[in-house]
């Protein structure tokens, strides 16, 4: 079995699935015997399955729930206004993330950075985890116990490539954006430079995530030369940096910076689910970003009443556009159909699909398909889903008639996918800024960091802004990602800026580590986890008087680690 879940996870010909269970293995594995099955939860067992065309319609692919959605990256003073040094220096709390380990699940770490040097010159990183290399003859180097892909490297490889006893690793980052985010969370304090990270002597782990498979990219229409990750393999990141901490004996902050639009938007994912298990467990916190879409109109909120049930929604669909997907949420026992004109003028006659079927639909004027599914119930939420798959779309201007067949609120939400995963001039026309966290970001027990612009304090005008779909207050609170002075990859420290999310919550990560410092280990609060930290973190925000909180933008305040230990 492990030979052929290497092969199967890995390979192009396997399709990969995210499936739930009672936690009763041996029915599984009887179901499937010829067939990779992982158990990474007692919740769900992924499957990998030799890949069909059939595959690709919801239909066969068991449930649209079941198919890993595509997630993607979501890219000094900052700390000064996050109240950090404050609590460094301060002799009564000296807090510097000593004893905590923040984990994360990016795009690889520079192990040969100084930023990840300890006191004592060796590395702070205890783990890396590449999903994306594979084993060489004469290898020193295996997969982790649990999973049977990519390779692991232990602090003491990396501390023997650093002297030189070991050849140099072959894991890199080569996007630089998991390197940044752990050196805005832990970056060691350098005595020459103004730099430090918010928990400069905490322990590091990096889970460098795998390339999404093309099978999917091909599904969900994303071009192959945008990064993009899959879920299971978010998941099992994410259960693997719990057991290394479990292991190690020590607290762990997983600080989540990736994220993706696909999804109900209510934190009932696969992996919203696991990441809400894990953060509620004591010596564990949980930090996510909330995304960079606020304004990048790929959101459409519509209200329907009884006495006007339909509205046309205008969709503009850029140059050289090959595919993406459309998501239509609406809350239960809603129901709704649609139809679409195309730029050309030519109206398809509205849609009627059986439950869990697809419809292929094709245009005479245009070279357009559409592959339309309705899911009365989804799994995962209860709600109505309504996915529209365009393949090569016309540019111009859509228009797709909702109407509203079963009324209740009449409240529904469309989303297109993530930034960088369609064309810039591929928006709505009546967008709208708010419900536009990414997903994991809407699970209701981690940390959701919106971004804001510590030199004015202003909201970020692209951070993702609340609340959920179903109405929770998300974000949590807001912390600094404009134009944030960090370290960049190289041997030789160096430094650069960067905006986005994952700096936010990098900067929050941070504060939860020297948060569980003091509570674990200065023994102030020995059932520290992530309802904790929050509380501490929303009772020690910064509140301007020129907002009412909470609010969509800032959640509950901005960042300050100093009056969350004083107040």
């Amino acid at each position: 079995m492990p030979s052929l879940c290497s092969e199967s996870i890995l390979s192009e010909d396997y399709a990969d699935f995210i499936l739930p269970y009672g936690g009763i293995r041996q029915p599984i594995l009887e179901q499937y015997p010829q067939n990779c099955v992982l158990f990474p939860s007692p919740e769900f067992f992924l499957l990998y399955e030799p890949i069909e065309e059939r595959r690709l319609s919801p239909k066969q692919a068991y449930s649209y729930f079941s198919i890993p959605k595509l997630y993607a990256p979501i890219d000094s003073t900052s700390m000064e206004r996050s109240g950090i040094p404050a609590v460094q220096s301060n002799p009564l709390l000296n807090l510097d993330g000593r004893g905590v380990l923040i984990g994360f699940m990016d795009s690889g770490i520079d192990w040969q950075s100084p930023a990840f040097l300890g006191e004592d010159g060796q590395t702070r990183i205890l783990r890396i985890w590449d999903q994306s290399l594979t084993a060489k003859e004469g290898d020193d180097f295996s997969s982790p116990a649990s999973y049977p892909y990519g390779l692991e490297f232990t602090k003491e490889q990396i501390d023997a490539a650093l002297d030189g006893s070991l050849p140099p690793l072959p894991t890199t980052d080569e996007s630089g954006h998991g390197s940044f985010a752990a050196g805005i969370a832990a970056g060691g304090r350098f005595p020459n430079s103004s730099f430090t990270g918010a928990a400069p002597n905490a322990f590091l782990a990096m889970v460098k995530l795998k390339p999404a498979k093309s099978y999917l990219r091909t599904f969900f229409g994303v071009p192959e030369s945008a990064i993009a990750y899959q879920e299971n393999d978010l998941l099992t990141a994410a259960i693997y940096l719990t057991e290394l901490a479990r292991r190690e004996n020590l607290p762990l902050i997983l600080c989540v910076t990736t994220g993706t639009t696909s999804g109900s938007h209510d934190g009932t994912s696969p992996l919203g689910h696991i990441l809400s298990q894990i953060a509620v467990q004591i010596g564990c916190a949980v930090v996510i970003a909330a995304g960079n879409e606020g304004g990048e109109e790929h959101h459409y909120f519509g209200q329907l009443d009884q006495a006007n049930p339909e509205e046309s929604v205008s969709l503009r669909v850029g140059e050289g556009e090959n595919g993406f997907t459309l998501e239509l949420w609406a809350n239960l026992p809603e129901r709704y159909s649609i139809r679409f004109t195309s730029p050309s003028g030519e109206v398809l006659p509205e849609i009627s699909v059986s439950y869990g079927e697809e419809e292929r639909l094709g245009f005479r004027l245009d070279p357009t398909l559409i592959y339309v599914s309705y899911h009365e119930a989804e799994v995962g939420s209860g709600d109505q889903l309504i996915l529209m798959r365009f393949l090569n779309p016309t540019p111009g201007i859509w228009r797709i008639q909702v109407r509203n067949t079963f009324f209740l609120g009449g409240n529904y939400h469309i989303w297109l996918p993530i930034k960088g995963f369609v064309k810039e001039d591929t928006v709505f026309l009546r967008p709208n800024p708010d419900v536009t966290l990414t997903e994991p970001a809407n699970a209701s027990s981690p940390i959701t960091v919106s971004t804001y612009n510590h030199y004015n304090n202003s909201i970020y005008i692209h951070s993702g802004r609340g609340y959920t779909r179903d109405g929770r207050i998300k974000p949590d609170l807001s912390a600094p990602g404009v134009d944030v002075f960090g370290p960049n990859t190289g041997q030789t420290l160096r430094f650069t800026r960067k905006t986005g999310s994952c700096i936010a919550a990098a900067h929050t990560a941070g504060a939860a580590a020297c948060l569980m410092q003091w509570g674990l280990y200065h023994r102030n609060s020995p059932s520290m986890n992530s309802t904790i930290i929050k509380s501490m973190l929303i009772r020690g925000a910064e509140r301007s008087p020129a907002y009412s909180y909470p609010n969509r933008e800032f959640g509950y305040g901005t960042l300050n680690l100093y009056q969350s230990l004083t107040l």
